[in-house]
């Protein structure tokens, strides 16, 4: 993913190796003074990042690459994961509920 105009890093919000999917967020960064966030337009799995908090980019510099050809398997394993973890959450939610009022759900 190349920059298109200048700016600054400040922070990144994606890891090597990490799912990314359409309009999930990648960097915070400032352009001419304001903050926004760059958001993915492909899914796929973070190939590398070629920038650091604090950095500064210009046009055309290659912020970050995405393997997309990664991109359905990563989402299937990541929501999975996410699956079983929300899963243990309620779990011990539960289980930590001693009294559960009836027709609640936990």
């Amino acid at each position: 993913m190349y920059a298109t105009t200048s700016g600054r890093i400040l922070k990144v919000l994606v890891k090597k190796g990490e799912a990314v999917w359409p309009q999930k967020s990648l960097f915070n960064m400032t352009i001419q003074k304001r903050g926004t966030r760059l958001v993915s337009r492909d899914e796929g799995k973070v190939k590398a990042i070629y920038v650091k908090e604090g950095d500064y980019f210009k046009e055309n510099d290659l912020l970050l690459e995405i393997d997309l050809s990664d991109g359905l398997k990563s989402l299937e394993n990541n929501h999975e994961n996410e699956v079983e973890r929300k899963g243990k959450e309620i779990l011990t939610k539960s289980a930590q509920n001693d009294e559960v009022e009836e027709g609640e759900i936990v």
